[in-house]
């Protein structure tokens, strides 16, 4: 569900993977993309601006609350929402179905057009133990 027309999510899609942000990531902007303006999802917090962008052939981009990913919740223990995304055919890869629900951070359509997923967080900093 959008918070307003067109101007963003209310759904949290994953948390924001930077170390100590406490932010989650969500979709910005436009529901869909409009005058080649990019589908993005961005961090909820003030003082962070990590931003992870759609590719160019996804047409519109809806976060589904109710449909998390298994295998994120599994692997990396964080609750991530899966997005309703919609493609231009044109400028998808062959084979691109019209519509498809996607993991934004493990799907494996990202790897398989050479586009990094948005990480899956949150990182924490790695303390080195002395030897």
């Amino acid at each position: 569900e959008l918070a307003g027309r067109g101007t963003g999510s209310a759904v949290d899609v994953a948390p924001c993977a930077t170390a100590r942000c406490g932010g989650t990531m969500r979709l910005r902007g436009r529901q869909q993309q409009a005058n080649n303006k990019s589908l993005m999802i961005a961090c909820t917090a003030s003082t962070c601006k990590s931003v992870w962008y759609f590719p160019s052939f996804v047409k519109s981009a809806i976060p589904q609350a109710e449909s998390t990913c298994r295998n994120c919740s599994k692997s990396s223990g964080v609750i991530v929402c899966k997005v309703l995304c919609t493609f231009n055919l044109s400028k998808a890869p062959p084979g691109t179905a019209p519509e498809r629900q996607v993991c934004v951070c493990c799907d494996p359509m990202w790897e398989n057009i050479g586009y990094n997923p948005l990480p899956c967080g949150p990182q924490t900093q790695q303390v080195q133990q002395p030897p």
